[in-house]
């Protein structure tokens, strides 16, 4: 939903002030509210609105523009240009008074809604005692010590949290059934049982044996994956950074995650930079890749 470099509070902040309180507001409120004003004639109060509607004409552009600098789904800036929008640069001026009166209305419960969407994803997302979390892949669930016996905790501080993306439960259901080696499918099926155990909780939390949340970052509806299961996971931390903004952790041994994570930042989003630490657990090694937004 958001571009790569565009936090919720971004993106919250933006709707409500910079859109509904500011250029929005601003439009709709110059709409003359009657065809017949004290001290204007006719033909004044005509000219008003060929300049509002000029000026809407300029407003759709202009704000279309700048909800795609900070959002990825082009159907919510399409929303300014669909609807009543050719009918309001044809009607007569007497009717396209009324057409705005009733598009901006409209637009208004529309940006609500949107901003209402991104307060979900926050909230879905982020927990008020969590200080770092840290994105498991596959390989790590399978090959290292089990994600729920790992201090995690004492290795990465108070406030740690362990989020497990969609796409890799799927993948362990798979490798549980689909692989030739039967210690790897016993060891997933052994993981599996452990994040159903999350998910019957409900609230796809659970607990590691040292306290630590697990969380289950659940697709939402009509999600459509990325082809690639790596990119996929990388997108997932992504998006959870730009829910909860703080510093991120994805631990993996996987040397796709590296290919995967952007090293240099495309046009309009945060510069990313990346770091990487141990994690010693029962003699093992955890690579991690830490994800940092340097506008954080």
């Amino acid at each position: 939903m958001l571009r790569a470099g565009t936090t919720c509070a971004d993106a919250i902040k933006f709707l409500d002030d910079e859109l509904l309180g500011g250029s929005l507001n601003d439009t709709a409120n110059r709409i003359p509210v009657s065809v017949s004003l004290p001290g204007l004639t006719c033909e004044q109060v005509l000219n008003e609105i060929r300049t509002v509607r000029k000026r809407y004409d300029e407003w759709t552009w202009q704000a279309a523009e700048e909800i795609n600098r900070r959002l990825a789904d082009r159907a919510i800036s399409g929303q300014l240009r669909s609807g009543r929008y050719r009918a309001i640069l044809a009607a007569p001026l007497g009717e396209a008074r009324l057409l705005m009166l009733m598009e901006f209305a409209e637009l208004r419960e529309y940006v609500r809604a949107t901003a209402n969407r991104v307060r979900e994803m926050q909230a879905r997302h982020g927990r008020p005692e969590a200080a770092r979390y840290m994105v498991l892949d596959t390989n790590t669930t399978l090959h290292f010590m089990r994600f729920d016996k790992v201090p995690w905790q004492k290795e990465f501080g108070k406030g740690a949290t362990v989020v497990i993306p969609h796409v890799v439960v799927d993948e362990i259901d798979t490798k549980s059934y689909q692989t030739g080696d039967k210690k790897i499918s016993k060891r997933a099926r052994g993981v599996f049982r452990l994040l159903e155990s999350v998910l019957e909780e409900g609230s796809e939390e659970g607990k590691a044996d040292d306290g630590t949340a697990v969380l289950i970052a659940a697709d939402e509806p009509g999600h459509a994956r990325l082809p690639v299961p790596d990119d996929e996971l990388v997108a997932s931390a992504v998006r959870l950074q730009q829910a909860v903004a703080p510093v991120e952790v994805v631990v993996s041994r996987d040397i796709g995650e590296y290919t995967s994570v952007p090293r240099a930042p495309a046009r309009g989003s945060a510069p990313w930079t990346l770091h990487q630490r141990r994690l010693r657990a029962a003699g093992t090694l955890i690579r991690s890749i830490r994800l940092v937004s340097s506008a954080v």
